[in-house]
This record gives structure tokens, sequence and C-alpha cells, in this order.
């Protein structure tokens, strides 16, 4: 049975055919619409449950294989990761976990909802952005060669093969290095007027 097949509306109406057939209830002729659409929606609401069982039984099966392999990789989940992963019921999403567990090094960073590809790409931007603003003797190529760097050092990818997830995270730590480099340079330096002239402070006299 293929995940198209079971995915093919068609294919649960035929399943559906089947089991009304072997209870001695065959197909109607379409010119007696009446008892056509009570059998074809009969049909219908069994192809429905059908479908619906089908995958409850298969996302419970995936739900126990993945909550063994993070249980492995990441360590007994507490029960609040355990209420977050028991709420992901949709298939695309627990599709999506058997991908990225070897990306991920903590059931938070794992279960994180992924963010959809165009509000990566614009938080990218945005990001980008802001570092032109920190560094604004820098040309961009000179900025995106460094975040290269940055990429490579990080994750080992470079610019041409790293998603934009990873990118994004690449950018958020330079933006944080040149937010930090700003704020030190801001600080004022305190010199010490004794040491400045050479001086020291004058012991006091010490009254009998």
């Amino acid at each position: 049975m293929s995940r198209l097949n079971v995915n093919d509306e068609t294919y649960w109406m035929r399943r559906a055919d089947e089991f009304l057939r072997e209870r001695s209830n065959p197909p109607v002729d379409r010119q007696d619409r009446e008892r056509f659409e009570v059998r074809y929606f009969q049909q219908l609401d069994i192809a429905v449950k059908m479908k619906s069982g089908f995958e409850e039984g298969g996302r419970e099966r995936l739900q126990k294989t993945l909550l063994k392999w993070g249980t492995k990789q990441f360590g007994e989940p507490s029960a609040v990761i355990l209420g977050r992963f028991n709420s992901i019921t949709d298939m695309d999403l627990l599709d999506s976990l058997i991908d990225r567990i070897l990306d991920c090094d903590s059931w938070d960073t794992w279960l994180a909802p992924k963010r959809a590809p165009f509000v990566v790409r614009q938080a990218v931007l945005d990001k980008l952005a802001r570092i032109c603003e920190l560094s604004p003797d820098s040309r961009v190529g000179q900025m995106l060669a460094h975040l290269g760097f940055l990429s490579e050092d990080f994750d080992g990818q470079s610019l041409g093969v790293v998603e934009d997830d990873a990118l994004l995270a690449v950018c958020e730590r330079h933006l944080a290095d040149l937010i930090a480099l700003g704020s030190a340079a801001k600080q004022p330096v305190v010199t010490d007027p004794n040491k400045a002239t050479g001086s020291r402070l004058a012991t006091p006299a010490l009254k009998s």
C-alpha cells in the first residue's frame, strides 16, 4: 500500500465500496437517484472513517517511534516537553521531525516550530540590514564573505549550501557580537586621577 494510494480519496472510496459489497449492499444505478444518493453517502461516510482510522493508527505508531528516537538522542523528556510532543498530530510536522533530529541538540530545538520559508528569508534580510547599519565602513561583499566564514566555522557550510534557518542563526550571532562591541566602545573610560598624577592617597594620621 503506497503513500500515494492512502492519501488518495478515491482509494478510500473503493475500500468503502468493497466493504458495502461484502455486506450485500451493491452499487445502485445512477438513474435511481434517491437510492443512489443514499448508497453514495453511506460509502462516503465509511471512506472517511476508514481513512481517519488509518491515519490515527499511523500517527500513533510514528509518534511512538519518534519518542523513542528523541529519548535516545536527547534524554528523558520532561512533562512539559512530553506535552508539547504529544500535541503534534499533523503528519507533515511529524515527518519533518524525522528529517531534523540529527541537526538538533535538545528537545527544545527539535520541537521548535519550523517557520515558513518566506518568514525566515525576511528575517535574514532584516538582520542583514541591521548588520549593514552597524558596519557602515564595510562593503556588502565584505560582509557576505565574513558571514560565509562564520557559517563554515559554526556549521561547516558555505553560503552556497547553507539553509536559511542556519544562515539566520549565523546573522543573529554576528549581530549580537557587533552590538556587544558597540556597547563596549561607548563605555566611558574611567581613570584614577591619583594614578594619572602619580600621587598617592595620603594615609590618615592615627589619633592617639
